[in-house]
């Protein structure tokens, strides 16, 4: 279940304070990563911003996304779907304006595991699918770890006696 969405100008991998975790990192162009945020906050999920880069921060208050430039550090916390907006070719010691053009999207989804095994979580609803009009991306909980779309395989997580997460990638 989506608890909380996070914008975050980059993924940082030392706020995830478990020992194991499955990220699946889908890149998404402008106007989806818009959307979808738009849609889950029409939807009452809280939205939690880490952007302080100000021409971001305006981009996004442009699209509707209300935002505040922040400097804070974010730590995980379960449920959380990770946004993040980066600049594509940053620009060292100026600062600069930023277009839809010149930003890479992501949306991120953390899966904790505890021991051997999954931290259980909450049943997701039929509410908690992303959907696409050409795939379907499960949140939390799903054994799809990874669709690569260009070399047309998909990484899975399937337990086995001895190997809980044992992963298999089909073509």
């Amino acid at each position: 279940m989506i608890k909380r969405l996070v914008l975050l100008n980059a993924l940082p991998l030392n706020a995830i304070d478990y020992r194991r975790f499955d990220l699946s990192v889908y890149r998404v162009d402008f106007n989806y990563f818009i959307d979808s945020l738009t849609e889950k906050i029409n939807r009452g999920v809280e939205l939690v911003s880490y952007i302080r880069h100000p021409s971001t921060v305006s981009l996004l208050n442009k699209h509707g996304i209300t935002v505040e430039p922040s400097s804070g550090l974010y730590k995980y916390k379960n449920g959380d779907v990770m946004f993040i907006v980066t600049v594509k070719t940053p620009q060292r010691g100026q600062e600069m304006q930023v277009t839809e053009s010149d930003l890479d999207c992501y949306i991120v989804f953390c899966e904790i595991y505890s021991g051997f095994g999954r931290i259980p979580l909450e049943e997701s609803s039929s509410e908690d699918k992303w959907e696409d009009d050409h795939f379907q991306f499960p949140l939390l909980g799903s054994t799809i770890h990874n669709v690569d779309m260009f070399h047309q395989t998909i990484l899975l997580s399937i337990p086995f006696i001895g190997f809980p997460h044992q992963r298999l990638a089909f073509l």
